[in-house]
């Protein structure tokens, strides 16, 4: 009766020549080859195959048939077990063929084969490992982060903590968004889903308010100091302006936009005042006065509201002027203001 009996090891075989990231997937096999109770000489096929349980079950790897030297009954081969899943806790066992004998029981592989696993996470390689160095990543696909998340700052207080180390004296810039809409003067909008955009529509407001009274001369045209804004070309706005002002022989108001420069519509109401209301589509107001007589001035409010829009090729002021018939009048500081709503 002839008997095959193999005395065997694994031996992880890694060279010193590879690094963490690059373990080879090899394991040198020895073992002693004893037919018939006498040592096994000269060059055998042998077979080597990897399975999922002790007997039957699934073949997960094979060498085929390859052929070893064997000198008084030693042989040495390296097995190249590329392709097999190493993940930590599955049960693997080692099949032996020499020739047409199969070598039984199968060997239950245990710890050292699994140090393949160390350039492995879970049988994922180094490309799926977070990158803790200053080195660049990319990471494809999305990425669900739970806690907090935190850049330039390794202590996050809310879900997103954004820190760019800049100081009210200098500052820096920490975030920018690029969605194919963004441009100067943009706002950051959020639909019902609280889905951001850079938007404009009826967003950006606006106010200049009057700090000191401004004393008005005779004549038409002067500028308020602080009822004016600059309007950058192609923008529209919604205008509203409540000022009050009193003058020794009339005041009047109208709104200022340079010739070529765009439309400039609404209404211009005088909401109290010696001579009641008037109303004109263009924002000019003209004939509302005051008693004459500097001992008997009476002080008249103005509110207009309406829609302005720059169609010039560059920025442009838009803003108050006042006219004054004859003599002086004041446009006081207290409770004057221009609010601007950008359209778009």
């Amino acid at each position: 009766m002839k008997r095959v009996i193999l005395l065997a090891v694994l031996i992880l075989l890694i060279s010193s020549s590879y690094s963490l990231a690059e373990v080879p997937c090899k394991i040198n096999y020895q073992g002693r080859l004893i037919k018939d109770n006498v040592p096994v000489n000269g060059t055998r096929t042998m077979r080597f195959s990897i399975y999922d349980s002790a007997t039957a079950g699934s073949q997960l790897w094979t060498s085929r048939d390859v052929n070893v030297t064997v000198y008084n009954g030693l042989f040495r081969v390296v097995l190249d077990l590329e392709g097999v899943d190493w993940t930590a806790g599955q049960e693997l066992y080692l099949e032996v063929k020499a020739g047409d004998d199969i070598l039984s029981p199968r060997e239950r592989i245990y710890a050292y084969p699994y140090a393949i696993n160390t350039h492995l996470l879970e049988g994922k390689t180094t490309a799926h490992f977070l990158d803790v160095s200053s080195s660049t990543q990319t990471k494809q696909g999305g990425l669900n982060i739970l806690g907090n998340v935190g850049i330039g700052t390794t202590s996050p207080s809310v879900k997103l903590h954004i820190d760019s180390g800049g100081i009210t004296s200098s500052p820096i810039a920490a975030i920018r968004i690029v969605d194919g809409n963004q441009a100067a003067g943009k706002v950051l909008t959020s639909d019902a889903n609280g889905v951001g955009r850079w938007g404009v529509s009826g967003q950006l407001t606006v106010c200049k308010f009057k700090t000191t009274d401004q004393t008005i001369s005779s004549g038409f045209g002067e500028l308020d100091n602080d009822l004016q804004y600059s309007i950058g070309s192609g923008e529209e706005w919604n205008i509203e302006v409540i000022a009050t002002g009193a003058g020794t022989n009339g005041l009047s108001m109208c709104f200022d936009f340079p010739t070529g420069k765009g439309p400039c519509g609404g209404i211009l109401e005088l909401i109290n005042g010696p001579y009641g209301t008037a109303s004109h589509t263009w924002l000019y107001s003209v004939g509302v006065g005051f008693g004459g007589g500097t001992s008997n001035q009476q002080v008249s409010t103005f509110k207009a509201y309406g829609r302005v829009k720059n169609t010039g090729a560059s920025a442009a002021i838009f803003g108050v002027k006042w006219w004054v018939l004859s003599g002086t009048a004041t446009v006081f500081g207290k409770g004057s203001f221009l609010r601007l709503t950008k359209v778009n």
